[in-house]
């Protein structure tokens, strides 16, 4: 069953420490968006509406934080295992057929542990389907990016193919991985996931 308190607001793993957003964060989120535009622009739909004002993005990342506390989809900031960088984002979005949970993820610059988007990715998949009952994981990956596609297969994710997007006035590929509740136990994912530690709203360990 879904847990009344919705996902966890604070996750911790041996490499990355995913916290919900909030509007304090946001400092944090425009310096680093800046530090690494070009690049993000050219892999990150969203960012195809950088560089935002102060105002912009308080009222962005109010958003944000209102549809985590409304379980309407599940996103979080992606720091350093200190918990003293912001180095990325990870996120769960129903998919529009409600046939499965997308999962995301980017990163910026070389703070975090090159292990912890792995990390990342199995606790996401956990969250997913012991806390909100997913029927099937899938990954969104770009077409390009290897490291992502490596680390999906190396986590037990399988790859059904091609989705092809319009967007932006350009073409947004992506290669779809998915891994099913039935296969979720035995997967690598599983075991790597197990190290993690999720706390709720109120700050109590849900696993």
């Amino acid at each position: 069953m879904p847990s009344p308190l919705g996902p966890p607001y604070r996750i911790d793993t041996p490499r990355v420490v995913l916290r919900c957003w909030e509007p304090a964060f946001a400092p944090a989120l425009t310096a680093l968006v800046e530090r690494d535009l070009e690049r993000l622009k050219r892999t990150q739909r969203w960012a195809g509406d950088e560089p935002k004002s102060r105002d912009e993005r308080l009222r962005t990342m109010r958003l944000w934080r209102a549809h985590f506390d409304l379980d309407h989809r599940g996103g979080w900031s992606a720091w350093t295992a200190d918990g003293a960088r912001l180095a990325g984002a990870v996120g769960l979005v129903p998919s529009p057929v409600a046939t499965a949970t997308n999962a995301w993820g980017w990163y910026s610059g070389d703070d975090l542990d090159p292990e912890a988007p792995a990390d990342a990715a199995a606790v996401i998949t956990r969250v997913a389907i012991e806390l909100l009952d997913a029927p099937k994981v899938q990954a969104v990956v770009a077409l390009d990016d290897e490291a992502a596609a490596a680390r999906h297969q190396a986590l037990g994710f399988t790859r059904d193919g091609v989705e092809r997007r319009v967007g932006e006035g350009r073409r947004w590929d992506v290669a779809l991985w998915s891994l099913l509740p039935g296969e979720w136990p035995a997967s690598p994912a599983a075991t790597r996931a197990a190290e993690a530690r999720g706390f709720d709203v109120l700050g109590n360990r849900i696993f």
